[in-house]
């Protein structure tokens, strides 16, 4: 398990975060094993949030929350406590299991 910090442009762009700490294989992204706090995960939302905004300006609030949650649903981590605030913990051997190949 690796802890890192999460850069303040980071947060905009997820997948350049899972390839920086190790958290990718290849072309294969695994979210599921990245973990952060509810107040980091909250600040991701809102940040997206804005994000989308400002690529759609015309968006309704109901279908920015969903197209923040489908977002979030693919590229997010997981939620946990514990973990300090703008920290993201990787479990990179779980990571390399998913990697390894079935008999060898």
């Amino acid at each position: 398990m690796r802890v890192y910090k999460i850069k303040r442009a980071e947060f905009k762009n997820i997948g350049s975060m899972l390839k920086r700490i190790g958290a990718t294989i290849d072309n294969q992204a695994y979210p599921q094993f990245t973990y952060v706090s509810k107040k980091t995960y909250s600040k991701m939302q809102r940040i997206i949030g804005l994000e989308f905004k400002k690529e759609y300006p015309g968006i309704s609030d109901r279908k920015l929350e969903l197209a923040v949650g489908m977002h979030l649903l693919n590229w997010g981590p997981v939620e946990c406590e514990g973990i300090l605030t703008d920290m993201i913990l990787v479990d990179n051997f779980a990571v390399e299991r998913k990697n390894a190949k079935p008999g060898v």
